[in-house]
């Protein structure tokens, strides 16, 4: 199992993603629907809380594996595929997902005795572990401009870094509006409003009920840190 698993994440910026096997062995996904991501979060928490308490951002390193059953039983949607080679997977903004590759090993043992007073064992093992190829991008599609605006408000929270920076992406947008179709255009919403004024990342962070926990904590250490 080492070096084949990918743990519980989404992409950066709630991107899409596009995966493709070219070769080898197949790869087993396990996907949480993005309207589903609290859900998910919180049985996480509850299930590895001495792991949150000690790195409130571990689910950004991508090493957190809980079965797709403890899930389950929180009332988590958890679905499973498998992708073979010559196969493409997608995952959806804000969508849990985790995995492994599924490779087979193969272990052949011979032994060889003489009679005594001569008598030894010569063992020879040959191993065949197989393996796969693959290649994965991120991609956004018109109505993922609300979404990479959510995350990165969720950066915000955490205090990490963007990948990109989503508000020089909308302004360069916006530079060639004239070639956007209208359903892009539609896309900017919040995030037109907020850049007018200045400041692209001042929104109301309570309107995204899947963050709630993580919005009240951040008021409660406000509170803490102004002596309340």
């Amino acid at each position: 199992m080492l070096f084949t698993t990918f743990g519980w994440h989404y992409e950066d910026h709630y991107t899409f993603s596009v995966n493709y096997n070219h070769y080898g062995a197949v790869k087993q996904w396990y996907g949480v629907p993005g309207l589903q991501a609290g859900e998910l979060e919180k049985a996480l928490k509850q299930y590895l809380p001495h792991l949150f308490e000690k790195q409130p951002d571990i689910l950004y390193h991508l090493v957190t594996h809980v079965s797709p059953k403890i899930l389950k039983q929180q009332g988590v949607n958890v679905f499973k595929i498998r992708q073979a080679p010559g196969e493409f997977v997608i995952t959806f903004p804000q969508a849990y997902h985790c995995g492994l590759n599924l490779g087979v090993l193969f272990c052949f043992i011979s032994f060889v005795a003489r009679p005594y007073p001569k008598t030894y064992m010569h063992t020879h093992i040959y191993i065949n572990v197989k393996f796969n190829v693959a290649e994965a991008v991120n991609f956004a599609t018109s109505d993922w401009l609300a979404y990479g605006l959510k995350c990165v408000n969720r950066y915000r929270l955490f205090g990490r870094r963007q990948a990109f920076p989503h508000s020089e992406l909308v302004c360069k947008l916006v530079n060639k509006c004239e070639k956007l179709d209208n359903e892009t255009l539609d896309g900017f919403g919040i995030i037109l409003s907020n850049i007018t004024r200045g400041r692209p990342w001042d929104f109301d962070p309570t309107e995204y009920a899947a963050h709630k926990e993580d919005v009240e904590e951040l008021e409660k250490q406000k509170l803490e840190l102004d002596g309340i």
